[in-house]
């Protein structure tokens, strides 16, 4: 650790060796049992006497002997009012200021963000948290502060990592905490395909073959014949467990819908169906997540299915397509067939699927008295080829690590970059932020980057963020109307992700959300081919301003044109509004 004069420790270069004995462990920034908790990560005990922590305005402070054993951890409160997460644990002691040697002094948590300093009895800065919308601090902490989680009363951070001060050393206490690692490759033989054109069938075909289990993550399924499909599974006898999003359009308790009963005829199939929501419509909203926005499938415990659409009736018609232009989504997908990979998911399933976080209920419960719906599952008849390759693939999650990772594979391209996106946030335009639109524009000067992007209403932004581009970079964008791009995928060179991941502040760090890196030239040539294809039928390298159909984005005649010039339309979506 080096120490400046003015006792900063210069957290960034930690390393094994010195990873200070006492450090901040958890931090709960909101309601009456707001607080932090402290980890002994040395070998013997230590006196937190001459210990405290500060976030600028008010301080905790030590100031008798009280010492905290190896590995003990120690919950710091003003107020013990009854908490069944934070202060209720087993395992888990807890000690009040103003009482214990523990003085208080105008100490409060910022709900909407604050940094806090952990001083060992030296008086040196130790260690770090930055929160919210709270600055980053470049000497005692890396990069973005950990995302605000909401005022819920099972929203706390949780350490993962003790080696670095970062938001990626952190995680939100229900979630996951795999921090990205590019050496993480399991071996796998990877099957790529495209939506429209396939209409689902891989999918479809992959499950007909099920003979032990099949677990589901998705935020829709409102396709039939693919709940259908699952209820044949679990009638001949395969475990089946769906995880799906409770705040779906339209669906949210409603237990009327042709979705819900759908879904009830599926759990009288012999499925579990569980729904991550709140309990009902008086309660308090404990979700973990912002949205369940995930779209995967774990077959057998050897293979995942993981792709960038719902298994809704607009992608899983059975149905193939020789013209993509004539269907409904852009998307792409991957059958993976692993078992580590599958280990590694569905512990990512059992995590997010457990019921003791308060936001995970059977849907018999969340939709009581809701009557089945029969339906009858139809094999397609269809052919839909496909490829298998050989390679390695790296696991992509959010809030987990989709951030770095996205940021990692952008840096370390040389040649090019393909990217499909349906969704990418307002505030990754300011030249100020660092976010993987900044890594963009920097990585255009030295590789070839394209861009195809999904139309929005909003022209006028529209308008605005192309100019920012056409301004700041040399990236080559075009917009893409026919099919509906609702894609988020990418090539690196000679590596692809397939994933749910938008570009958003909730798709990077408050959703669940999955995507897999596959490290084959083959499957990213796949992708490629598919993008070249998209990208020569929407982009103009002649034209100064992209052409778009004036009947499907402006309502304007010019001189009775039928197709009129316009900026290439870049997508702004607040982190509330559509994200599927």
């Amino acid at each position: 650790i080096i120490v400046c004069a003015l006792g900063f420790v210069y957290l960034s270069d930690w390393s094994d060796a010195d990873v200070p004995d006492i450090q901040l462990y958890e931090v709960k920034p909101t309601q009456t049992d707001e607080g932090f908790a402290l980890i002994n990560n040395s070998g013997g005990a230590i006196d937190l006497n001459g210990y405290k922590v500060s976030n600028g305005t008010g301080t905790v402070s030590f100031t008798s002997s009280l010492e905290l054993g190896p590995g003990e951890t120690l919950i710091v409160v003003q107020y013990d009012d009854e908490s069944p997460y934070f202060l209720s644990r087993d395992g888990h002691p807890y000690k009040k200021w103003g009482v214990s040697g523990i003085a208080g002094d105008n100490f409060e948590l910022d709900d909407d963000g604050f940094a806090l300093y952990l001083y060992n009895s030296s008086n040196n800065i130790v260690d770090a948290f930055c929160y919210g919308n709270a600055a980053g601090d470049s000497v005692h902490w890396t990069g973005r502060a950990f995302a605000a989680m909401g005022e819920q009363s099972n929203a706390f951070a949780v350490r993962a990592s003790y080696d670095k001060a970062e938001a990626s050393a952190w995680y939100r206490w229900g979630t996951t905490s795999n921090v990205f690692d590019p050496d993480k490759k399991f071996d796998a033989e990877v099957s790529p395909f495209l939506f429209p054109e396939c209409g689902g069938i891989p999918v479809f075909k992959a499950l007909e073959g099920a003979k032990d289990s099949v677990y589901v993550s998705m935020y829709m399924i409102t396709e039939p014949n693919a709940i259908a499909c699952l209820a044949e599974c679990a009638k001949r006898g395969v475990t089946v467990k769906l995880l799906l999003e409770g705040h779906t359009g339209g669906y949210y308790l409603d237990g009327s819908s042709d979705y819900a009963k759908m879904l009830k005829y599926l759990v009288e199939s012999g499925a579990e169906v569980n729904v991550l929501t709140r309990e009902n419509e008086s309660s308090d909203d404990l979700r973990r997540y912002y949205y369940l926005h995930t779209k995967y499938c774990i077959i057998d415990g050897e293979t995942v299915i993981v792709t960038s659409e719902n298994w809704d009736t607009y992608n899983f018609t059975g149905k193939t397509v020789s013209d993509p232009t004539e269907g409904s989504n852009r998307g792409w997908g991957v059958i993976v067939k692993s078992k580590d990979y599958a280990d590694y998911m569905k512990a990512v399933f059992d995590n997010d699927n457990s019921k003791a976080y308060g936001d995970v209920f059977g849907f018999t419960h969340v939709y009581p008295g809701t009557a089945p719906m029969a339906i009858t599952y139809t094999s397609p008849s269809d052919q839909y080829p496909i490829q298998t390759f050989a390679t390695k693939v790296t696991p992509i999650l959010s809030p987990d690590n989709s951030w770095d990772a996205t940021i990692h594979y952008i840096d370390n391209t040389r040649k090019r970059i393909d990217m499909e996106m349906l969704a990418i946030s307002e505030e990754y335009f300011d030249a100020a932020v660092e976010s993987p639109v900044s890594h963009l524009i920097k990585k255009a000067e030295s590789a070839d980057v394209r861009v195809l992007i999904c139309m929005t209403e909003n022209r006028d932004k529209v308008i605005e963020e192309i100019s920012y581009l056409n301004d700041n970079s040399k990236i080559k964008v075009g917009y893409m109307s026919h099919p509906y791009l609702h894609n988020k995928g990418l090539v690196f060179d000679d590596t692809a992700l397939v994933s749910t991941v938008n570009w958003t502040a909730t798709g990077f760090l408050t959703n669940r959300e999955v995507g897999v890196i596959i490290h084959s030239p083959e499957v990213a040539d796949y992708f490629a081919a598919a993008f070249d294809s998209d990208f020569e039928d929407n982009y103009d390298s002649e034209a100064e301003r992209y052409v778009i159909e004036a009947s499907t984005v402006l309502e304007i005649s010019i001189l009775g044109a039928a197709m009129i010039a316009a900026a290439a339309a870049i997508l702004l979506i607040d982190r509330r509004s559509r994200s599927l």
